[in-house]
């Protein structure tokens, strides 16, 4: 998963699993349940798909080396949450 919200530093996804510690940065409950039941989900099912409540993610493709979910917002405040392809530099790196 690609954790983008602005600005997206290494760490600021920590409020969104643990949004009692006080309010992300994006606190918008949609996208608060979403991202952080995403994986809740996978340590439950060891698969995003099998959801223990509704959220926003659409079916994600398991890993294949090609995709991964991006949970960002839009320039309008909502939350954007959608498979994009992961970038080969980033592959080669990692």
């Amino acid at each position: 998963a690609e954790f983008a919200i602005p600005p997206g530093g290494h760490g600021n996804d920590v409020a969104y699993y643990y949004p009692t510690n006080g309010p992300p940065l994006f606190n918008n409950a949609d996208f608060i349940k979403a991202f952080s039941h995403s994986f809740l989900d996978y340590a439950v099912s060891l698969n995003p798909n099998i959801k223990s409540a509704p959220t926003l993610t659409p079916n994600w493709r398991l890993w294949s080396g090609k995709t991964e979910m991006l949970f960002n917002k839009t320039a309008g405040g909502l939350p954007e949450i959608h498979e994009i392809t992961t970038s080969n530099a980033l592959l080669e790196r990692c």
